[in-house]
């Protein structure tokens, strides 16, 4: 449904306290929630319909958000395909509006299910690391040594917090980073090649929603800096750091082309462009732009990491058009290598086509203490309806290996990679949850030149959104959001190394 069916859908609706939009290929959860908040709108309930699709969103989804008294989403919903008709995008808001008195305001849901204290996983117990009276979602995950932390967001849907939490401290509890007032979301938290922390994410400030870093010192983290420009608004950072003490954070900086040519069926065409700053010598550079951005094209999925010569990397999705391809680019001596690609060749400038061309986005990549860095990201089937696999290359300084298979005949997802050793690496993803009440959560490693079968770590729950790191002593720990039906909790479990 598309075009003058959806105008017609939002007049009809728009009155009455629904807010039309389109959900574009590709786009996660968070992204729809970034979304959401470029749009400025506040979104203290966003139930379970748009959580259990993680990545499941088709090119043109048509969504609805149902809007309180005050102008707040309280019900969001998006369809899995395009396909679905006018009238059954019509009845399902009609059911909603039902449902939601928008002029005195929402009754109150259901209570929230307790979550359990542990879940049973293929390494042994998982334990709930979050606050239980809390929803709390996007985990991130590192070690410092033999020490390893884990951070979140709090009521994410709202004013979001950060928190941190050290797991192999006995007496560790949780610490929130940001106001009470905060409105906070996609923290990533790494360890530099000197052991030392960084985390950021996505915070509102000054109107504007900017990226924030913050480092512990002495037992004690430190008050976060804006890094990015306070006039953009700023989403899905990510930070490394090298051995000399340069740190690197990016993110993707939101604006609007209101242009006729850049109108999609939903409304104006966001683009997104990669920016980065640089940390050096206790201060951070302005930031500027890494890679291109223009009439047709996007960047999405910024992950960054340090080579084994010491420089960082930084990788991406970008939209050649309706053609998704992994990007890469390295920072030396100051300056960001022309942007070169991964795996394929985009289709030319203007060339809409052929239908069967697959898509490759949402990168991580991870480099050991030595020996090559490991890329790792999403096919999808130029079709968009087989199944999603995860693949990975290998970077020996000048360039790619040819990308191999890492799911196999498994259902892939958003990957994460945890170094294991030279040439080692394990990946860790949730996968798309098509047909059950939630996702599981996957282990494959890549040991000896070979990728093992991979292995399901969790399943039974809603799991979405893993995240991996390795300790000193080679322990792999996993964290991953688990629940459902409104109640979400951060859980995680430790391996020894495989």
């Amino acid at each position: 449904m598309e075009g003058r069916p959806l105008e017609e859908v939002k007049r009809k609706y728009e009155g009455r306290g629904v807010r039309c939009f389109f959900v574009d290929e590709g786009e996660c959860w968070p992204t729809a929630l970034e979304f959401a908040k470029h749009e400025r709108l506040t979104v203290p309930v966003l139930r379970d319909p748009l959580w259990q699709l993680p990545a499941a969103c088709r090119s043109g989804c048509p969504g609805a958000a149902v809007l309180g008294p005050a102008g707040q989403v309280v019900d969001v919903r998006v369809f899995r395909e395009s396909g679905q008709s006018r009238a059954h995008l019509e009845s399902v808001l009609d059911a909603q509006l039902a449902g939601h008195n928008t002029h005195v305001g929402v009754a109150p849901g259901p209570p929230r299910p307790a979550l359990p204290a542990a879940l049973s996983t293929a390494w042994g117990a998982a334990t709930l690391v979050s606050r239980p009276e809390a929803r709390s979602y996007l985990p991130t995950i590192a070690a410092s040594g033999d020490q390893v932390y884990v951070a979140w967001v709090e009521d994410v849907l709202a004013n979001g917090r950060v928190w941190v939490r050290c797991l192999t401290d006995p007496a560790g509890r949780p610490e929130c980073l940001t106001p009470a007032d905060a409105d906070a979301c996609s923290p990533e938290l790494v360890a530099d090649r000197q052991g030392r922390l960084w985390l950021c994410w996505t915070q509102r400030d000054r109107g504007n929603y900017g990226i924030r870093v913050a480092s512990p010192a002495d037992g004690r983290w430190s008050e976060a800096t804006l890094v990015s420009d306070p006039g953009d608004d700023c989403f899905a950072p990510t930070i490394t750091g090298a051995s000399d003490g340069t740190v690197v954070a990016a993110w993707l900086a939101w604006f609007t082309q209101q242009g006729a040519a850049q109108q999609s069926p939903g409304g104006p065409y966001h683009l997104r462009q990669i920016e980065a700053s640089v940390y050096q010598k206790g201060n951070w550079s302005e930031p500027g732009p890494v890679g291109s951005v223009g009439v047709c094209e996007d960047n999405w999925d910024p992950a960054l990491t340090v080579d084994a010569a010491g420089r960082p990397l930084l990788c991406w999705a970008h939209d050649y058009g309706n053609d998704l391809c992994v990007n890469w680019s390295r920072l030396a001596v100051g300056e960001w290598s022309r942007e070169r690609l991964i795996g394929k060749t985009p289709r030319p400038p203007g060339v809409r086509g052929p239908a069967g061309r697959a898509w490759h986005w949402a990168p991580a990549v991870r480099t050991p203490q030595s020996g090559r860095s490991l890329a790792a990201w999403i096919r999808r089937p130029g079709s968009g309806f087989g199944a999603w696999t995860v693949q990975a290359a290998l970077f020996n300084g000048e360039q790619w290996s040819e990308p191999e298979g890492v799911s196999g005949d498994r259902p892939g997802g958003k990957p994460v990679v945890v170094p294991l050793g030279p040439e080692q690496f394990g990946v860790v993803w949730a996968d798309e949850p098509t047909g059950r009440p939630g996702g599981r959560v996957w282990w494959a490693a890549r040991l000896a030149g070979k990728w093992t079968r991979p292995e399901v770590l969790v399943e039974g729950t809603a799991n979405l959104n893993a995240a991996a790191g390795v300790d000193a002593a080679g322990r792999v720990w996993v964290a991953w959001q688990a629940g459902g039906e409104g109640a979400w909790g951060i859980y995680a479990v430790a391996s020894e190394r495989p």
